[in-house]
């Protein structure tokens, strides 16, 4: 997914599940803020960061699975999608010290 993808206005399942996992890792990785997650995702709102945080944290505690596509046909729990994606945040942030 780039950068672009998930500033984008689409709705596409992919990319509103991917902003998702941004906003809830930004807010335990970082001390932004709902409005400020929101600005760097070129939203003028916050609530749409806050809701998005909401949704991927209620996945999580519920254990639900992502099903999957033609780009990633393996089916795989939003528990491992978070952590792949915290895990690869992580190895950035080290290489770039």
């Amino acid at each position: 997914m780039s950068r672009d993808d998930l500033a984008a206005t689409g709705r596409h399942r992919r990319v509103v599940l991917a902003r998702g996992v941004v906003v809830h890792l930004a807010r335990e990785m970082t001390t932004l803020s709902f409005p400020e997650i929101a600005r760097h995702l070129g939203r003028s709102a916050h609530s749409s960061a806050h809701a998005a945080a909401r949704r991927v944290r209620d996945m999580l505690d519920r254990g639900e699975e992502i099903p999957g596509d033609d780009r990633s046909p393996a089916v795989r729990s939003i528990r491992e999608l978070v952590e792949t994606v915290r895990r690869g945040v992580e190895r950035r942030t080290r290489a770039a010290r």
